[in-house]
């Protein structure tokens, strides 16, 4: 199994975002609405997640040790202010939902014992992972994709994660 999974801060994707929604069980991206936003937001238990440089090397620190402990390869990974790429992969049968599920509970309560920050959510809920075809497909991911999600990025071959931005692409 190789797989891309995708975690999203908390309230990152509101309805009223231009370029659309998501809703649990509906499939692709909806138009967007101001009036589910406004709905959701005075639901809200907390203002929405949004995480600075700190917050994204101690993810990566999170995630590569998560990884080496699960016995799960950690092929790359790109964070943002508002979300998460990791492209992983497993020895074992283990179903790409288990492993993205894994990976926020961990997610979450690590990031609340590094912050010091108990009690509130740090992720989204929901979210599907995408397979990753074949190594064209895996490449393409590493070398473009995460590269260019504009913010810390870090993929097998580098000593350390580095900051990009839209505009650039580091090779390892």
């Amino acid at each position: 199994m190789v797989g891309h999974f995708v975690l999203r801060a908390y309230r990152s994707w509101n309805a009223d975002n231009p370029n659309g929604y998501v809703k649990r069980g509906h499939p692709g991206i909806l138009a967007p609405d101001t009036h589910i936003a406004r709905s959701r937001d005075r639901l809200a238990t907390q203002p929405p997640v949004v995480w600075d440089d700190q917050h994204q090397y101690l993810i990566i620190a999170i995630i590569t040790d998560m990884c080496a402990k699960e016995t799960w390869r950690l092929h790359g990974i790109a964070t943002t202010a508002t979300h998460v790429h990791v492209v992983a992969s497993s020895r074992q049968e283990i179903e790409p939902v288990v492993v993205q599920r894994r990976m926020k509970q961990l997610l979450g309560k690590r990031l609340s014992e590094g912050t010091g920050k108990k009690g509130g959510r740090w992720l989204s809920r929901g979210g599907i992972p995408t397979p990753v075809k074949d190594s064209k497909h895996l490449n393409y991911l590493l070398k473009q994709y995460l590269p260019q999600q504009g913010g810390m990025y870090w993929c097998e071959g580098m000593a350390e994660p580095q900051r990009t931005t839209r505009a650039e692409t580091p090779m390892p």
